[in-house]
């Protein structure tokens, strides 16, 4: 939106004019209101005991809301000469349509007023139609919508007799029941003595049901231990009555305690004495019928036990039965008793509403006998403010226009403005670069002046060294050199289309790294539209790459020297007709790898890569390639092809660099104040046009290693 400000300033300067147009142009309009007051005159008729003290008027306004615009009223008011001579309808078709169309009446939300309005172009003649449509309407109130006091007096004697039949009714009801049922009412002893009675057999039946369970437990389980006896007494020893009716087995502990003393004897004689000795004999028979003797007391004790278990079981549950009837039927009684109470309480109730009523319908009667001549309970209708000549329009309203004006203007210029940046795939700033594109950014530099040459931009960084641009441009050089391999050396710069200046960038780039102490030659590989001669002021159509390609040239004699120390300069040369086929053929490659032997670094000036198959060709080669993007000029769909062409060939793409960034905010202007004060660096000569190296050894390195190497 603050990109599209132009355009909601346009919007909202659009919008407010036609307001103000239409402000200017519109006929005024001229609205005047007459309210009218409902009033209760006297009482209001006798209400029923759901209904509240004051009748509801909401229906009664609606409808007479809706009378005050029928046809009946309205035709009444057309009656009158003087309606008919106004300029209001004067050129209207069917004057009973309009008026009906133009009148306005509205009920209060929460007061008994309606508001009757009508608008016209002419200001005076606006509160004589709306008076006279107050007047006609309360003219033609109906006598039957009126009730006179006789009327309300019969309504209130009928009403005071049903009330009184139906009273001496309820009252005769409530005697019988006083008479018949009064012993169950709340708080006669016979209610409280069956409550409790009720209470104490729930107690009781409660408990029968816990021993009647338990008794059940112990009968089982004392089936369950019948083939252990000795486990069964022990058992039973829990439940002392059960085990003293069966005899505890207290003649079972002598024989048990002879028996165990006798096997200690037949042991010991055993010790002694042969097995069919006779005392051993004797002895063995003894404890044998102690044995038997035991057993049939135990089987005693098992069948007496389970006989008394099951017994108590019976007894147990035969109660647990007998208390249950008993429960069932109190509970019956309580339920009974309940429901007297309830209608007892009832009849109170109603005896007792029932008086109030005839209390409050005697009052009313005699309210009424006191009021004569008086209509009584009617709804009637007052003028509470007729209606008055209007000072000012009611439309148009400037405010509420001009205020519209500028929300819809607004609205639109924000809607506008979101489209068109919806629309706008346009690379604006280094941050969207890299969250659209997935790449890094190695820089980003600010826009140069459009009325500097094209040399002056294309060496700010050695003629303008404390610019901000040359900062920049140094800042770019710092990225390469801390996210670059160290062993990458050939430096390819491409861009998306031309126009994005990758030459300029190419150029200062070269110069940053020389001042650096690197040995830099700059290659342009730009067969299409070179512009490295022009920036650095050179000829190249005597020679240069492509005449050292097509063996036109050695290599020494084309290689140039700049006006900066430690950079020199491969002109592109004469223009070629296959600059594709040149540039993918192993000369070039060979060319390639000496440059890259000879100098530290070897910067490629690449035609853009999504135009031509060049830059593929030397990205394919290239150590790391850059991608320069315009700002505001290159889009997302163009970055993210050139992307994909680089990374379909295997180029190493080390990042972009943004260029022509705009200067809204002063991002850049710090780095002057940071610049070389005393003018190091910079060079106010112009550089020296065809300055060759020279071929006597005496020229840089990559001359003299180059030319050693045969023909190439």
């Amino acid at each position: 939106m603050w990109r599209g400000r132009w355009i909601m300033l346009i919007c909202l300067v659009l919008a407010l004019a036609g307001g103000f147009a239409y402000i200017e142009t519109a006929t005024p309009i001229y609205t005047s209101t007459a309210k009218l007051y409902l009033d209760y005159g006297g009482i209001p008729v006798v209400q029923t005991q759901e209904s509240a003290r004051i009748p509801r008027t909401d229906r009664y306004l609606y409808t007479q809301a809706e009378l005050l615009v029928s046809q009946r009223i309205l035709g009444a008011v057309f009656e009158l000469p003087e309606i008919r001579r106004l300029r209001t309808f004067a050129n209207v078709t069917i004057p009973m349509a309009y008026l009906r169309k133009n009148i306005h009446v509205e009920v209060g939300r929460r007061d008994e007023i309606v508001s009757i309005s009508f608008s016209s172009p002419h200001a005076t003649e606006v509160p004589q139609i709306v008076n006279d449509i107050v007047e006609a309407y309360l003219a033609s109130r109906s006598d039957s919508q009126q009730r006179n006091s006789a009327q309300v007096m019969k309504m209130l004697q009928e009403e005071m007799a049903r009330a009184s039949d139906e009273l001496n009714g309820k009252r005769d009801e409530l005697a019988e029941f006083e008479s018949t049922s009064m012993p169950l009412s709340l708080g006669s002893d016979q209610g409280s003595g069956v409550a409790q009675l009720y209470l104490s057999l729930q107690m009781e039946y409660t408990q029968a049901q816990l021993r009647a369970s338990d008794a059940e437990l112990f009968y089982r389980s004392a089936q369950m231990l019948a083939k252990d006896p000795e486990t069964l007494r022990q058992y039973a020893r829990t439940r002392s009555q059960v085990a003293a009716y069966a005899g505890g087995g207290s003649e079972i502990a002598p024989l048990e305690a002879q028996l165990i003393a006798g096997q200690s004897d037949l042991d010991a004689l055993l010790a002694e004495l042969t097995p069919d000795h006779p005392r051993i004999a004797l002895l063995t028979a003894q404890l044998e019928r102690i044995r038997t003797t035991i057993d049939e007391l135990n089987g005693r004790f098992v069948r007496v036990l389970l006989a008394a278990a099951e017994r108590q079981y019976i007894e147990a549950k035969d109660r647990e039965e007998e208390l249950a009837g008993l429960y069932h039927e109190q509970r019956q009684q309580v339920a009974e008793l309940n429901s007297e109470l309830n209608r007892y309480r009832r009849l109170i109730t109603e005896v007792s509403d029932l008086e109030a009523h005839c209390q409050t319908v005697r009052t009313q009667i005699r309210e009424v006998r006191t009021i004569v001549g008086e209509d009584v309970g009617q709804l009637r209708m007052k003028i509470l403010e007729p209606a008055m000549v209007a000072q000012l329009p009611s439309h148009p309203q400037k405010s509420k226009i001009m205020a519209m004006a500028m929300i819809l203007g607004l609205l639109a210029g924000g809607a506008l403005s979101v489209l068109r940046d919806f629309m706008d795939q346009t690379l604006r700033s280094g941050d969207e670069i890299a969250a659209v594109l997935g790449v890094p950014v190695l820089g980003v530099v600010p826009a140069m002046s459009q009325r500097e040459t094209v040399p002056s931009r294309g060496r700010k960084v050695h003629l303008q060294p404390d610019a901000p641009e040359a900062e920049a441009f140094r800042t770019v050089r710092t990225a390469i050199f801390f996210g670059a391999p160290k062993e990458a050396r050939t430096i390819l710069v491409t861009s998306p289309a031309a126009g994005d200046g990758k030459s300029t960038l190419v150029s200062n780039l070269a110069i940053a790294m020389a001042q650096a102490g690197q040995k830099t030659i700059l290659l342009d590989a730009d067969f299409r539209k070179p512009m490295q001669h022009v920036i650095f002021e050179v000829e190249h159509d005597q020679g240069g790459l492509s005449a050292v390609l097509t063996g036109q040239m050695k290599l020494a004699e084309a290689i140039q020297r700049t006006d900066t120390d430690g950079l020199s300069l491969l002109p592109c040369g004469p223009a070629v007709s296959n600059p594709s086929e040149i540039l993918n053929s192993p000369r070039f490659t060979r060319l390639l790898t000496c440059l890259a032997e000879a100098y530290d670094r070897v910067i490629i000036d690449a035609p853009p890569v999504t135009v031509v198959a060049d830059a593929q060709i030397l990205g394919a080669t290239c150590d790391i390639t850059m991608l320069v993007l315009r700002a505001g000029k290159s889009t997302k769909k163009i970055g993210q092809r050139a992307i994909d062409d680089l990374q379909r060939v295997g180029a190493r793409l080390l990042g972009t660099v943004v260029n022509d960034v705009a200067r809204s905010g002063d991002r850049y202007g710090y780095y002057g104040t940071y610049g070389r004060s005393n003018g190091s660096g910079r060079s106010g000569s112009k550089a020296v046009k065809n300055r060759q190296v020279p071929s006597d050894g005496s020229g840089p390195k990559s001359a003299v290693a180059i030319t050693s190497k045969g023909d190439r």
